[in-house]
């Protein structure tokens, strides 16, 4: 098997976390990292604070783990440069972004992108989808609770954490979501939906 060869842009939280666990598989080699705040000497890895620099580099994949409002400019800059994408999510800020992403790759039709719903692959919801094999669903009733993560400042509950259910609902039936109730408010927050 060959090396795929990676780079990670953004080192936040997340962003770190993907660094974690790409530096323990034995068939990805991270080439470089790039965030406009970084420690070049905590990394063994080539560090580089804009993503021009970075893309000088010649490498497969980019892992895009920056604040969202940053994911669309970053995936088409990535997208001109023939690299593949994995985008954490939200994939971006509003769908016209979103758009702006599919035709860009339309136009690389050997380019991939994934995005990370990670709660695909969560041993509960693997379990639940063979639970509900050949099974009639007539409703589904989500309810998250638990505080806004304080590390999203850029979009709201709704775009950063529930696409995590939306996915999972299309994922789990294999059908398209036909109608929804969304209750939302503005508690903490003054810029987005924290509720």
């Amino acid at each position: 098997m060959s090396t795929l060869k990676v780079a990670i842009i953004g080192l936040g939280v997340m962003g770190k976390n993907h660094y974690r666990i790409l530096k323990g598989l034995d068939e990805v080699q991270i080439v470089g990292l790039c965030d406009p705040i970084i420690d070049a000497k905590a990394y063994p890895e080539p560090c580089y604070t804009d993503i021009d620099s970075l893309l000088e580099l010649k490498f497969d994949t980019a892992f895009i783990v920056t604040p969202t409002f940053l994911h669309k400019s970053i995936a088409l800059k990535c997208i001109a440069k023939n690299i593949h994408i994995f985008i954490e999510k939200p994939v971006t800020s509003n769908l016209a972004e979103g758009l702006q992403i599919i035709k860009a790759l339309e136009k690389k039709p050997k380019l991939k992108v994934a995005i990370g719903y990670i709660e695909r692959f969560n041993p509960v919801v693997k379990t639940l989808k063979q639970e509900l094999v050949d099974k009639d669903i007539y409703a589904i009733n989500i309810t998250r609770v638990g505080p806004l993560p304080p590390r999203i400042a850029d979009v709201g509950v709704l775009t950063d954490l529930s696409v995590h259910d939306i996915d999972l609902l299309r994922f789990i039936t294999g059908q398209n979501i036909s109608q929804s109730n969304i209750f939302k408010s503005k508690k903490i927050s003054n810029h987005h939906e924290d509720n």
